[in-house]
């Protein structure tokens, strides 16, 4: 009991201050760190995180088509080759991937390109993690990060004219320029061909979106609590104890100087002696007051039960069904209303990328770089059957096939074939027929005309007269 009501209170309020402290470790006010914070648990310091945002990132940005849509149809052969050869040379799929990711993570992601001399330079992905972001009527101001590694280079290279050169050859001038006068971020700009598009869940001019995932940081900590009390278990089994008990017990009713019943030196030197021995089978001969224990935790403490509510609430916000994760389950079907749910988060994160990668390529700024006439669309589509199930899919393509409403190509496409190849091997069927035209009849050796292998052509089998019932 506290006799001193004020130390009492000092304790009260030092143990409140900490866990306020906890608090705002575990729940950052600011949206930056909050964004900062939901890529470090899906970059690995939570493994559940990651599994959900990878998996979304495995279906979402399947089947990724880019294509270019203009009236002009003598145009648009040329049009379709230039805009397969920045899609391959910029690795705009990957670009995809990166997009979903971050949008994924934090609600928010950043497209951005560069265009010099009518050039496109490059395609790339920024991390809202390095950003910041602000939009007001007078337009959109966009700071990047300046990563460690690249000032620590610029800076290295100071005083040194050879380092200096490759320095400014590898990176930007404006970048080399920041890190020189001790900034630690650099400004984009249209004027010196940076171009970008952000999209956010946050209202308009409100900068980037406060991650959603934040909702779960309490979640997050109280598994990561969970599972290193496992491993506080696991060491401790594996650091076994060996308790050796020695003595008599006092006697009950009897007043006894308890001295007397403790162990002498000579026999606690003997048993360790024996017990610090190595071997597989230790032999003890010792009096009826010696006993060995091992001390354990109850098996009970690894039950996995114990993760089941936890994760469910981190899964409840990453809305996967465990089904899409691990591919057991009770069946698909059982996770419909799941994948359904699943499929229209992916619909929202495919739209904000679709949209874009669509601003980006019809941008005035790439008009000339990849020669779109202003009268263009580009349309971005994506594998639609991927949370499907196949019997579905296979019924639903063959339904159209039949009814005239859904051309060959198509069908190769959804099922996986390449159309041309096909053709190509349906042509040469039709040429090789005779070839592989089967001449006799299966499992009995006559040929197609009735005659045996090596055998006279068999008479026709006599019919035997009706009889005539009149």
């Amino acid at each position: 009991m506290f006799h001193d009501m004020g130390s009492f209170d000092q304790i009260i309020k030092k143990t409140a201050g900490q866990l306020n402290s906890l608090l705002r470790e575990v729940f950052p006010s600011s949206t930056k760190d909050a964004i900062r914070k939901s890529f470090a648990y899906a970059d690995g310091e939570c493994d559940l995180i990651q599994d959900i945002i990878e998996t979304k990132v495995d279906f979402y940005a399947a089947g990724l088509n880019i294509q270019i849509k203009t009236p002009n149809k003598n145009h648009k052969g040329a049009l379709l080759k230039r805009f397969d050869k920045v899609i391959r040379e910029h690795q705009l799929r990957k670009v995809a991937e990166e997009l979903i990711r971050d949008y994924s993570v934090c609600n928010n992601f950043i497209l951005q390109w560069k265009v010099e001399d009518d050039e496109l330079e490059y395609v790339t992905s920024i991390s809202p993690a390095r950003a910041e972001f602000g939009q007001g009527r007078g337009g959109e101001i966009l700071k990047v990060e300046i990563g460690q590694d690249v000032r620590k280079a610029i800076q290295e290279a100071r005083g040194d004219n050879r380092k200096m050169a490759a320095i400014k050859d590898m990176y930007p001038e404006k970048v080399v320029a920041a890190v020189l006068r001790g900034e630690l971020s650099y400004t984009l700009s249209n004027s010196d061909g940076e171009y970008w598009v952000v999209r956010t869940n946050a209202r308009r001019f409100s900068g980037f979106a406060r991650p959603t995932l934040a909702s779960r940081f309490g979640d997050i900590v109280l598994r990561r609590l969970i599972i290193d009390g496992d491993f506080v278990v696991a060491f401790f089994l594996k650091r076994v104890i060996e308790h050796i008990k020695s003595g008599e017990s006092p006697p009950s009713g009897k007043s006894v100087n308890l001295r007397e019943l403790y162990p002498k030196k000579e026999e606690v030197k003997e048993y360790e002696k024996f017990f610090q021995a190595t071997g597989q089978a230790l032999r003890m001969f010792t009096n009826h007051t010696v006993s060995v224990e091992y001390p354990h935790p109850d098996p009970a403490i690894f039950n996995p039960l114990k993760y089941e509510k936890v994760e469910e609430r981190i899964l409840r916000w990453g809305g996967v069904v465990d089904v899409l994760m691990t591919g057991k389950g009770e069946g698909f079907s059982q996770g419909h209303l799941g994948a359904r749910r699943f499929a229209a988060q992916g619909k929202r994160v495919r739209d904000a990328v679709g949209e874009g990668f669509a601003l980006m390529l019809l941008h005035p700024s790439l008009s000339k770089p990849l020669g779109v006439p202003t009268d263009s669309n580009v349309r971005i589509s994506w594998d639609e059957q991927l949370l499907k199930d196949p019997k579905q899919v296979l019924e639903e393509l063959t339904a159209l096939q039949d009814r005239g409403i859904l051309d060959h190509q198509s069908f190769h496409e959804a099922m996986g074939f390449d159309t041309d190849l096909v053709r190509e091997r349906k042509q040469r069927d039709i040429e090789e027929k005779e070839i592989w035209l089967n001449t006799w009849e299966p499992r009995q050796g006559l040929t197609k005309a009735g005659r045996p292998e090596g055998g006279e052509e068999r008479p026709a089998p006599k019919r035997r007269p009706r009889p005539d019932r009149s």
